[in-house]
C-alpha cells in the first residue's frame, strides 16, 4: 500500500467507481440508462479536466503534492456515502453523483500524470520501462480484482456503507503517501518540483 498507491486506488477507488456507478444510479436511484451515459461522460469530463490543467499549469502540480491528489480523491466518496444514506430525492442524490465524480475522476489523475511523470525522471534509463510496466501491470490487475470484490459488495452491503470503506481506505493510502513522500523527499522538494515542472513544460511544448 505504502510503496504503490496506484494499485490500491485501482482495487478500491476505481474497481467501486466502476461498478457502483450504474448499480446506484440504475438499481438503488431507479433512473434511466440515458441518465447513467451522462454519468460515464462525468467520469470522462473529470479526466480530461485533470489532464487539461495538468498540462497548463504543470507548476501547480508539483511531485509533493500527490498525496494532495489522493486525499481530494477520497473525500470525493464522502458525499456520495451521505447522499446515498439520506433518502434523498433521486435526482438530488444523481446530481451529487455527478459532481463527485467529476471531482474523484480529476483528482485521480492528477496523481496518476505526476506519478508517472516522476517515475519516468528518476528511474535509472535502462530501468524506466521494466518500472513502469511492473507498475502498470500492477495496478491494471488490481482493477478486475476489485470489481470482483465489489460485484458481491453491492449485492451484500448497502451502497453508503461501501462508499465509506472506500472513503477509509483511501484516506489511509493518503497518510501512508504523505510519510513516504516526506522520507523521500525532505529538503529536496523543491528541487524535485522545479525538475518536475520544468520537464512538463517541455513536454507540453514538444507536443505542440
Amino acid at each position: 500500500m505504502e510503496d504503490d498507491p496506484a494499485t490500491v486506488v485501482n482495487l478500491v477507488a476505481s474497481a467501486f467507481i466502476m461498478v457502483g456507478t450504474p448499480y446506484m444510479i440504475t438499481e438503488v436511484l431507479g433512473l434511466s440508462n440515458q441518465l447513467m451515459g451522462f454519468a460515464e461522460a462525468s467520469l470522462a469530463l473529470g479526466g480530461l479536466i485533470g489532464a487539461v490543467l495538468i498540462s497548463i499549469k504543470p507548476a501547480l502540480f508539483p511531485i509533493t503534492r500527490a498525496p494532495r491528489f489522493l486525499f481530494g480523491a477520497a473525500f470525493g466518496f464522502l458525499p456520495i456515502a451521505v447522499v446515498m444514506a439520506s433518502g434523498a430525492a433521486p435526482m438530488v442524490a444523481y446530481a451529487v453523483l455527478l459532481v463527485s465524480l467529476t471531482w474523484t475522476m480529476a483528482m485521480c489523475t492528477f496523481f496518476s500524470i505526476v506519478g508517472i511523470s516522476f517515475l519516468q525522471m528518476n528511474t535509472p534509463g535502462d530501468l524506466i520501462g521494466k518500472v513502469i510496466a511492473l507498475t502498470m501491470s500492477a495496478a491494471n490487475v488490481a482493477l478486475p480484482a476489485g470489481q470482483l470484490i465489489f460485484g458481491f459488495g453491492f449485492d451484500a452491503i448497502a451502497a453508503p456503507i461501501l462508499a465509506t470503506f472506500v472513503l477509509a481506505v483511501m484516506l489511509g493510502v493518503s497518510v501512508f503517501a504523505v510519510r513516504t513522500f516526506k522520507k523521500a523527499f525532505g529538503k529536496g522538494a523543491p528541487a524535485a518540483q522545479t525538475a518536475f515542472a520544468e520537464r512538463t513544460d517541455a513536454e507540453g511544448s514538444a507536443a505542440l
